[in-house]
C-alpha cells in the first residue's frame, strides 16, 4: 500500500497500531450497537411512552429509580456462533470465536461477544521469560478456558445477562439451532426454577435422549445457568438449521451400505433438504390443520406428487415449475 516501513510493519509496527486503534473501534461498535438496540425496543414497545421510560433508565445522564422488571421492554432476537478455525465441525479446537444477537423488527446486530483462548502477548512473554516472572499489564485477549464448542452456550449466556443487567432488555423469544448445551445453560437451575415458580410447583419432564431407558420421561437435568433474577427465554427454533440438520441425516443415509442406503443418493438428500426449506418457511402463513399436508408434500415433490400441496394454485404451480425443469434437463 505504499506505507512507510512496510518490510517491519508485519512484525512489529502493525502490532502496535493494533493496540491503539483496537479500543477506538470497540467503543465505536458499542454505541453503534446501542443505536441499534433502541431501534429494536422501539418496534418492541407497545406504546411511545414505554419506550421514553425505557430510555431515560438506560441514559446515564439522567437520574432516574431503577427500572423494575414488570416494566422491561421484552424483545426476541435470534443468535449464533461462528469460529475462525472450524474445520470440520467436530474437532472444536480453534483458539477463538464470536457471537451475535440480531434483533427480530429490526434486523440489526444487538449485543455481541469475543470469546479467545490465547493472547498473543502473554504467550511471547512467556516463551521469553520464566514462569516465575508475571506477564506486565496489557489488553488481554484471553477471556475462555476448555473446549471451543463451548464458546456457544457461554456466549449466549453472557448476552442474555449483558441485555438485562446493562440495557434494561428481557429476551423473550429466542431464535437459534437445535443445540441443547445452549438450551441448558440459558435456563435456571432447578433449585432456581423451584425458588421462582408458586409453591408447589413440579419440575418439567423431558424425554431421555440415549440409554436403555431412551424416550422415558425425567426432570430435566440440573444444567442451567441462568441467574435467578433473570427471566427464562423462550426458544424457537431456526428453519435453516432445521433443514441443514435433516440434509445432514439424509447425507449419511446416502454414504451408508447398500443395504441400508435405501435407494438414497446424494442428490436426493439436497433435493429433499431445498424442498423441507421451502415448506418450513411457507408454515408461517399455514393454518395449523394443514401442517400434515405440507409436511408430506416436502417428501412427495421429490417424486413429482403434488396431491398434498393444500390449494389447486400451489399445485398447478409446482408442477409447472417442475414440467419446466424437466425440459431443461
Amino acid at each position: 500500500m505504499g506505507l512507510p516501513n512496510d518490510t517491519t510493519m508485519d512484525g512489529r509496527s502493525f502490532h502496535i497500531i493494533e493496540e491503539r486503534i483496537g479500543p477506538i473501534i470497540r467503543a465505536l461498535t458499542d454505541e453503534m450497537l446501542l443505536e441499534n438496540l433502541t431501534e429494536e425496543v422501539r418496534l418492541s414497545c407497545d406504546n411511545e411512552s414505554d419506550f421514553e421510560t425505557w430510555k431515560r433508565a438506560v441514559d446515564p445522564s439522567v437520574a432516574t429509580p431503577p427500572l423494575p422488571k414488570e416494566r422491561c421492554p421484552r424483545i426476541s432476537a435470534s443468535n449464533d456462533t461462528a469460529w475462525q478455525q472450524k474445520g470440520s465441525g467436530h474437532t472444536h479446537n480453534s483458539p477463538s470465536g464470536h457471537s451475535l444477537m440480531f434483533g427480530h423488527h429490526a434486523r440489526k446486530p444487538l449485543v455481541y461477544a469475543v470469546k479467545s483462548k490465547a493472547c498473543n502477548f502473554c504467550n511471547a512473554f512467556r516463551k521469553k521469560h520464566a514462569a516465575t516472572i508475571d506477564v506486565p499489564p496489557h489488553d488481554c485477549c484471553r477471556n475462555h478456558t476448555g473446549s471451543s464448542g463451548q464458546m456457544e452456550p457461554e456466549s449466549c449466556l453472557e448476552l442474555i445477562v449483558q441485555l438485562f443487567d446493562n440495557h434494561k432488555c428481557i429476551l423473550n423469544f429466542r431464535c437459534c439451532d437445535d443445540d441443547s448445551s445452549v438450551r441448558a445453560d440459558c435456563r435456571w437451575s432447578n433449585p432456581t426454577f423451584l425458588a421462582n415458580s408458586p409453591p408447589g410447583t413440579t419440575l418439567p419432564l423431558v424425554k431421555k435422549k440415549v440409554g436403555k431407558n431412551k424416550g422415558e420421561l425425567q426432570e430435566r437435568p440440573n444444567k442451567g445457568k441462568l441467574p435467578g433474577h433473570i427471566p427464562e427465554p423462550l426458544f424457537v427454533a431456526d428453519p435453516n438449521h432445521r433443514r441443514k440438520q435433516l440434509t445432514g441425516e439424509l447425507i449419511g443415509l446416502a454414504k451408508a451400505k447398500v443395504q441400508s442406503k435405501m435407494t438414497m443418493t446424494r442428490m436426493d438428500a439436497t433435493r429433499v433438504g431445498k424442498n423441507f426449506g421451502y415448506v418450513a418457511r411457507s408454515l408461517k402463513d399455514t393454518p395449523s390443520g394443514d401442517y400434515t399436508n405440507k409436511g408430506k408434500a416436502a417428501l412427495e415433490h421429490h417424486f413429482d406428487n403434488h396431491n398434498h400441496l393444500v390449494s389447486k394454485k400451489e399445485q398447478d404451480t409446482s408442477r409447472t415449475r417442475c414440467h419446466q425443469k424437466a425440459l431443461q434437463v
